[in-house]
């Protein structure tokens, strides 16, 4: 398999998460009369599938690593490629989600945004995700002479923190599942962490 079908494979995918992620939001604004009700509903159903796109975009991570070695280049070529979509459908989401609060619950002020701490963090990870959506395009990242575009792609996990605290302001979400989330992102921080020293000391000997 070609780098090129692991791209298209992954794009499929991508395009499919996406929509599904859109449809109920859809549904939502087109049958809602209630003008609140569904500008509630459609900004909550936006960010869970953001948070929904983020979490799978990082579980790619340690299933990139466990395909590389035991089902070879095709599956690991496909995940890397399905990562980027699910970041990319992240961001998309997210913006979306940011988008939804301003025009009906800030009256399109966008400085106030910046008002309050659940305002200000998922702002911030949403410009950490715009930042990486931007330079996960090759000519993107070319034009603007990136050599270490990869680091700078770990700051998905600061955008996942953000998006954590950004969650635990709000008074309508399960302890259990802010919990849970929490310990997700950490996990695979963690994970990735021991990979990073793991190959680092191979790659002195």
């Amino acid at each position: 398999m070609t780098s090129s079908t692991g791209a298209r494979f992954a794009f499929r995918v991508g395009l499919t998460t996406l929509c599904l992620a859109l449809i109920p939001a859809l549904v939502v604004w087109l049958t809602t009369d209630y003008v609140p009700k569904r500008d509630l509903w459609v900004a909550r159903l936006t960010g869970y599938g953001a948070v929904g796109m983020l979490c799978t975009s990082l579980l790619c991570s340690p299933l990139i690593q466990w395909a590389g070695n035991r089902m070879g280049i095709i599956w690991r070529g496909r995940l890397n490629a399905l990562r980027r979509s699910l970041g990319i459908n992240a961001a998309i989401l997210g913006g979306l989600h940011a988008l939804s609060i301003t025009t009906s619950f800030y009256d399109q002020a966008w400085r106030h945004l910046m008002a309050s701490p659940q305002t200000r963090t998922g702002m911030l990870a949403l410009l950490i995700l715009a930042l990486l959506l931007l330079t996960s395009f090759p000519p993107i990242s070319r034009a603007l002479r990136l050599q270490t575009w990869k680091e700078l792609h770990r700051l998905i996990y600061a955008a996942a923190l953000l998006v954590v605290w950004h969650i635990a302001y709000s008074s309508r979400v399960a302890i259990p599942v802010l919990f849970t989330l929490a310990a997700l992102i950490v996990l695979l921080l963690l994970s990735r962490i021991f990979a990073f020293i793991f190959q680092t000391r191979i790659s002195r000997r």
